[in-house]
């Protein structure tokens, strides 16, 4: 093997590395950071308002409407499900 192409695939192998140590940190913060958003503290509030509407009352509508509003809202948020 060339001197080249052992540099390439060290390089590649400590870039990965360094990618699967430093990555899932990274991104589980920035989903910490979006659960604390406006947006994910709305949906929070929805579908708690969701919930408590379907132990009043599980016939009617007004629990879907707004469960179909706490989804938009986490989905538009990427927030985590709860």
């Amino acid at each position: 093997m060339k001197p080249t192409s052992i540099f390439i695939i060290v390089l590649i192998l400590a870039v990965g590395s360094m990618t699967a140590i430093y990555l899932p940190p990274y991104l589980e913060q920035q989903q910490q950071l979006r659960d604390r958003s406006f947006g994910c503290l709305n949906y929070k509030k929805m579908l708690r308002q969701s919930q408590e509407s379907y132990q009043l009352n599980p016939n009617g509508s007004k629990w879907k409407r707004e469960g179909m509003a706490a989804a938009g809202l986490l989905k538009k948020h990427s927030c985590t499900p709860q």
